[in-house]
C-alpha cells in the first residue's frame, strides 16, 4: 500500500518527475509516505510535497549551477574538466591550476599512429581503425573501439591540446602535453570533411564512380561520393 522514503529528497529532486511518479503509483493504488515529513494525500499533505519538492529541486538546481560554474573556471585556466579521453589518464593537482590531464602510455603512442595513418591519405578509415585495434588499441574495458567511436576520436581536439566545449563557448588551449600536432590534426579534419583526397588510389581511380570526390555539392561543398547499393531487383550504383 505505501512507498516509504526517509525524506522526499532521497525520492526525487525534480517536480516534474516526483509528480509523474506519485501519479503513477497512486494509480496503482500505493501512496507515498515519508518518515522525515508529514505529507499524505490530504489537501495540507500535497501541499507540504509540492512545498518540499519544490525546495529540493531549488537545492539541486543550485549544486549543479555551482558544478557547471567550477568546471568553466577549470576549463578556462586549461585544465579538462570530465573524465579523461581515451589515450589520456586524469591525474589530481594540489594547486588546482597545473595539467590534470597525463598521455596513457599504452594507448597514446597508438592513438598518435592512427593520425599519421590517417593523414597519409591512403588508408581508408576503416583499414586504420582495422590496424590500430591489431596493434592492441583498446578501451579502458578492453573492447574494441567502433567505427562511431574512433571516427569521434579522430576529431576530438583534444588530442592536439585544445580544450573544446561547444555547449559552453569554450576553446581554451590546454595546459596538458598535445598528442599530435595541429598540423597533423587539421590534415586529419580536412579528409574526414572531405577537403583532401581520402582513399587509396584505386577508390580514387575507381571506374564505376568517376566523379567521386571531384563533384561537389552545390548547396554546403561537400565532395559527393559514391558506392553500389543492393536492392530486391539486384546492385545499383549512386552517387
Amino acid at each position: 500500500q505505501f512507498v516509504v522514503v526517509h525524506d522526499l529528497s532521497r525520492f526525487s529532486r525534480d517536480m516534474v518527475d516526483q509528480a509523474c511518479v506519485i501519479a503513477e503509483l497512486e494509480s496503482a493504488g500505493v501512496h507515498l509516505r515519508s518518515a522525515m515529513e508529514n505529507v499524505d494525500e490530504t489537501a495540507a499533505g500535497k501541499l507540504m510535497r509540492n512545498l518540499f519538492g519544490a525546495v529540493n529541486q531549488f537545492d539541486n538546481d543550485r549544486k549543479a549551477e555551482r558544478t557547471k560554474l567550477g568546471m568553466k573556471s577549470a576549463a578556462s585556466i586549461g585544465r579538462f574538466p570530465f573524465k579523461a579521453p581515451l589515450g589520456y589518464l586524469n591525474v589530481g593537482s594540489k594547486n588546482q591550476t597545473g595539467a590534470n590531464l597525463i598521455a596513457d602510455a599504452e594507448r597514446a603512442p597508438l592513438i598518435r599512429k592512427a593520425f599519421e595513418l590517417y593523414a597519409t591519405g591512403t588508408e581508408t578509415r576503416a583499414n586504420v581503425l582495422r590496424l590500430v585495434t591489431s596493434l592492441g588499441l583498446k578501451t579502458l574495458r578492453g573492447c574494441g573501439l567502433t567505427p562511431q567511436t574512433f571516427e569521434k576520436m579522430l576529431r576530438n581536439p583534444i588530442y592536439s591540446g585544445w580544450i573544446v566545449i561547444a555547449g559552453w563557448g569554450v576553446r581554451e588551449r590546454g595546459s596538458f602535453a598535445p598528442l599530435v600536432s595541429e598540423e597533423l590534426f587539421g590534415r586529419v579534419q580536412d579528409i574526414l570533411d572531405g577537403k583532401r583526397l581520402s582513399v587509396t588510389a584505386h577508390q580514387r581511380n575507381n571506374p564505376d564512380f568517376p566523379l567521386r570526390v571531384f563533384v561537389s555539392c552545390g548547396a554546403c561543398g561537400t565532395p559527393l561520393t559514391g558506392s553500389w547499393s543492393k536492392g530486391r531487383k539486384g546492385r545499383s550504383p549512386y552517387y
